[in-house]
């Protein structure tokens, strides 16, 4: 055996502990978990993923690129409509995820375990499937929230993690899911750049408004949430003024002469993005062109050390201050994109978050294995659809490593 610390490894694969520790004064405590392991069960030799990966671009973004969801694709779901009266983070699926989030806390409280990641982990983790799972498993009923968004690197994951949810409404165990892009320091990260330039990250900074405060709790009154059909009827002649939850408010008139801001999503109510569509790279490449890893964007420059692996060291201490074990998924890409160039880049990533792994202390399941990167579990070269997303969410179910026992721990008051 080797020791580090406080951190074993064995013969089989490196074991570390994912030690956390107890949440600082006046924040919402969890119990410690102790002596966890990171799955190391993947020889770098097997690993050869890679993909042309898309989600740096949001909805709301500039430009469209394969593999995001196009205006015209997203209003073909359906949608529910919340009340959200707060400055945008210049990403809309962001501030969906937000005024959504909001609603959710304020009918069942923090979810056990909370999903943080990109679009990948957007479509490819599915709460739903994940909690079911876990409950086949024998760890009794557990609620999961999916609250990843397009183009969300390590640093935004940081930003939203550690600045936008208040320390109250974080969950009892976080799955952080996505891929080689989101560490890459090398690229630029449009997605952060105007999330910081935005009119509710300046409130956020300078004023010390979060979007969702700590009265948003299951005693406090629903938020106001209506279908899309009901959308055009806020304040519906002849009704009283009533009280409802905002997004930090605690209560107001909202027959109020001007009505209430909306938000329509297409996400499930627990944060998820289903996608039906299957990868068929015959007719995906009509429509798109294939680009070799050689001229991949989310690869060339490729550099893992530097600002995105600093944002990701300050993740993992944050989850440990507040006392939250942090599993690190590395999702699955699809085998069409397996050339030699995206192999080397994604065993150079691999190993590059082995090492992380080992040095931080937190629990890795690399699923980004043959058995996940066939065609038809995707729909596009790089995100997940829906068949994929079941199998995902179960291998991170069953899977021993993870730290499921803290899921079973009474919460401190």
């Amino acid at each position: 055996m080797w020791h580090i610390g406080q951190h074993w490894m064995g013969k089989a694969g490196v074991a570390i502990a994912a030690l956390v520790m107890m949440g600082s004064e006046g924040r919402l405590s969890r119990v410690p978990v102790l002596a966890r392991s990171a799955q190391f069960n993947t020889p770098l030799a097997s690993t050869a993923p890679s993909i042309l990966d898309r989600d740096d671009l949001d909805q709301d973004g500039l430009e469209q690129e394969p593999g995001i969801d196009g205006p015209d694709q997203r209003d073909r779901r359906q949608r529910t409509v919340y009340i959200y009266d707060f400055p945008s983070f210049h990403s809309q699926r962001l501030d969906e995820q937000l005024a959504q989030y909001t609603a959710y806390l304020a009918d069942h409280g923090p979810p056990d375990v909370l999903i943080l990641g990109s679009s990948r982990s957007l479509q490819g983790i599915d709460p739903q499937v994940l909690a079911a799972t876990l409950q086949d498993e024998g760890w009794g009923e557990v609620s999961v929230y999916n609250f990843s968004i397009n183009g969300a690197t390590a640093k935004v994951v940081d930003v939203i993690f550690r600045q936008v949810l208040d320390p109250e409404h974080l969950p009892r165990l976080v799955i952080w899911g996505d891929g080689s892009r989101a560490f890459n320091s090398g690229r630029p990260d449009a997605t952060y750049e105007r999330l910081k330039a935005s009119p509710a990250y300046a409130r956020l900074i300078t004023e010390g408004d979060r979007p969702i405060q700590s009265v948003v709790l299951p005693s406090s009154p629903r938020l106001l949430r209506r279908s899309v059909e009901q959308a055009d009827q806020v304040c519906p002649p002849g009704a009283e003024a009533s009280e409802a939850i905002y997004a930090w408010q605690v209560s107001i008139d909202w027959c109020a002469a001007v009505a209430p801001p909306t938000l329509a999503t297409d996400l499930t109510p627990q944060g998820f993005l289903p996608i039906a569509d299957r990868f068929d790279p015959a007719v995906y490449y009509q429509d798109f062109p294939r680009v070799s890893g050689q001229y991949d964007g989310s690869y060339v420059p490729f550099q893992l050390q530097g600002e995105q692996t600093q944002a990701s060291v300050a993740i993992v201490n944050y989850a440990r201050q507040q006392g939250i074990p942090l599993v690190l998924v590395n999702l699955p890409l699809s085998q069409d994109y397996l050339d030699p160039v995206r192999q080397s880049y994604e065993q150079q990533f691999q190993l590059h978050l082995r090492q992380l792994a080992i040095a931080q202390g937190f629990t890795l399941v690399d699923l980004n294995q043959p058995d996940f990167q066939r065609n038809d579990l995707f729909a596009d070269p790089s995100h997940i659809n829906q068949v994929g997303a079941v199998l995902v969410s179960e291998a991170i179910a069953r899977d021993p490593m993870v730290p499921w026992e803290v899921l079973l721990e009474p919460e401190l008051p």
